[in-house]
């Protein structure tokens, strides 16, 4: 799936900038996948920024909206 997105060509090294964790990234989204499958009571998320670095992924800012 993250293959098929324009941001790929950028994770995968663009000009002369280092290719992305991309293993870090996909292991984001599955956990991401995972939380929202457990926790049927997450109605929202939002995620925004993902830093994807060399090394890693980080966020700046998580927004989840539970059911009441």
């Amino acid at each position: 799936m993250l293959t098929e997105t324009k941001a790929y060509i950028l994770l995968k090294g663009y000009r002369s900038e280092a290719p992305r964790d991309i293993d870090a990234m996909v292991e984001a989204v599955r956990r991401v996948a995972v939380l929202v499958s457990d926790l049927p009571e997450i109605e929202e998320m939002a995620i925004i920024p993902i830093f994807a670095y060399e090394n890693g992924v980080s966020t700046l800012d998580i927004k989840i909206l539970i059911k009441k």
